[in-house]
């Protein structure tokens, strides 16, 4: 073989090692930018309206307990003695006397629609190490909260995360459709345990809610630093704090 022959040779291993070498890096750049818009709508879709609403949570329990604490009850939320008289109220009422109590019902009906998302999506989640199920084990001890003395049950979590579900881009039901939803009496008695919950911790029956509040801590905290954050729940809290120092 002569010596243009081997540089032929040489020169052709070179050409196609050079487009090998070439077509893989161009996947793995793709790879990389598919997992990125995939961690983008990760983020968007369930991450951070799922931290949002952790953060509204810790904050209205919070506050219902404090108070609680402070006069025995919290009279705010207090506005009815049992669930079902909310069915004899008028449409007024949600918006006025009765909106703490019902908002507060709401903010945990869209707590339970993101967890209930990411459970349905978590399989296909794109998460470094074991990631994934730590995720899904902080939203479990959640669920085990809710279920384990507050008396919502798994199933019935699982009904209200998908009633309050809209579509897959993480938008859920309005407050207003919510409470016309609940008015009707064939579907009150899915929500009856949500309100019983609310009314429990305003007359200061609140062991349970209290470690309920830092498994919502903890797995705020998780997320947090998933998408690198900051903390969802202190920022909530200042917020608040500001805001009624201003008024």
């Amino acid at each position: 073989m002569n010596i243009d022959t081997i540089n032929a040779l040489i020169a052709a291993v070179t050409s196609l090692l050079v487009a090998l070498l070439s077509h893989m890096l161009i996947r793995q750049k793709e790879r990389k930018q598919l997992l990125e818009r995939e961690n983008v709508s990760l983020s968007r879709n369930y991450i951070n309206p799922m931290r949002f609403m952790l953060a509204e949570n810790y904050y209205r329990i919070k506050e219902i307990v404090d108070e609680s604490d402070k006069h025995g009850k919290n009279r705010k939320i207090l506005m009815i003695e049992d669930a079902s008289e909310i069915l004899d109220k008028n449409e007024s009422w949600f918006a006025e006397d009765g909106c703490y109590l019902l908002s507060s019902c709401y903010i945990t009906g869209c707590l339970l629609a993101y967890m209930e998302k990411i459970r349905g999506g978590a399989p296909f989640f794109q998460m470094s190490g074991q990631k994934d199920t730590q995720l899904i084990g902080l939203i479990n001890r959640i669920v085990i909260d809710f279920s384990s003395g507050l008396n919502i049950y798994y199933v019935i979590q699982m009904d209200i995360g998908r009633h309050f579900c809209i579509n897959e881009t993480g938008e859920v039901i309005s407050y207003k459709e919510f409470c016309q939803w609940i008015r009707d009496e064939k579907n009150f008695k899915w929500y009856k345990s949500l309100i019983d919950y609310y009314l429990r911790i305003g007359r200061g029956e609140h062991e349970n809610a209290l470690q309920l509040l830092e498994h919502i801590k903890q797995l705020s905290g998780f997320l947090d630093n998933m998408v690198k954050g900051g903390d969802s729940i202190r920022q909530k809290l200042m917020a608040e704090c500001d805001g009624k120092e201003k008024s």
